[in-house]
């Protein structure tokens, strides 16, 4: 009777362990808006050129006339200038969103220079590309299969980025790892992302209805660049760092109450990850045969 009654103190104590192991959405949202707040400056600092550089982009792309011959034979040299500004743009945008996810821990006990961010984001943008393209591939399949799979497998890959950049886990490790976090974990990680992402939607709409109704009742008082930048900038400057804030909090306590994995669930996970990339392969090779052929 003794025994049972320890076994079941035992399943109660796992059970609260992982209803604890991830903050509540109210406290993540809490924690990511202080965070935020605490660190602006430095937030600011890292992605500001990434932001500044869709100035003209927006600027152009407003005035809306290079097609029409506006800026006559100049018309040619600024649709290449564009074009590389937009480039570099997002290059940096990415090397800056890299460097952040490797940084994000450290500011608790130093707060990194903008510099060394661009460094990390530098110095792990082929790893970041190579485990992109597997996660891309492994959650493809799960498209192809059927749509539930595909959601299903995004939940579980979620943390791949966060796997490489803070535990060093390249390539189908940082899968792996990410899967072994949200085993015990898929429905309250999956509430907690999609009330994120749910968040996100509505900041971004009301953001643009925002910026439709300044254009449209105060017209003339702001040039239509600045006000058309302001959507974009936000979401550099605040909702991507957030974003990734959001998400490294709840990496940070899945990682706190797991347990290293067993050898042979992470050769199965390995297993699984290499047949499902296997099957996006053979998939994508398929559509591009029927392709050549039909056109």
């Amino acid at each position: 009777m003794e025994t049972t009654v320890r076994e079941i103190e035992v399943v109660s104590e796992t059970q609260n362990d992982k209803i604890n192991s991830i903050p509540t959405i109210k406290s993540l949202i809490k924690e990511t808006v202080l965070w935020y707040k605490k660190n602006f400056k430095t937030i600011f600092n890292i992605f500001f050129i990434p932001a500044i550089l869709m100035v003209p982009l927006v600027f152009f792309d407003s005035v809306n006339d290079t097609s029409n011959g506006y800026f006559g034979t100049n018309a040619k040299f600024i649709g290449a200038a564009l074009a590389i500004v937009f480039i570099l743009q997002a290059f940096l945008n990415i090397v800056a969103t890299i460097g952040f996810i490797k940084k994000v821990p450290t500011f608790k006990t130093i707060t990194p220079h903008w510099i060394d961010v661009y460094k990390d984001g530098l110095k792990f943008l082929i790893p970041f590309v190579l485990v992109g393209i597997i996660q891309f591939l492994v959650v493809f399949s799960g498209f192809v299969l059927l749509i539930i799979p595909g959601l299903i497998l995004s939940f579980y890959f979620v943390f791949s980025m966060y796997a490489l950049m803070i535990d060093d886990k390249k390539g189908i490790d940082a899968l792996v790892h990410s899967a072994h976090l949200i085993r015990s974990n898929l429905f309250s990680v999956a509430i907690r992302l999609i009330v994120l992402g749910f968040l996100t939607t509505l900041i971004i709409v009301l953001a643009t209805i925002l910026v439709n109704m300044l254009t449209f009742y105060l017209p003339g008082i702001l040039p239509d660049f600045m006000i058309s930048i302001s959507s974009p900038f936000v979401e550099l400057i605040v909702l991507s760092p957030m974003i990734v804030i959001y998400n490294n909090i709840m990496y940070e306590a899945l990682s706190k109450n797991s347990k290293e994995i067993e050898k042979p669930r992470e050769i199965k996970y390995k297993k699984v990850i290499k047949a499902l990339m296997i099957l996006s392969g053979v998939f994508i090779a398929t559509i591009v045969i029927l392709f050549i052929s039909f056109a």
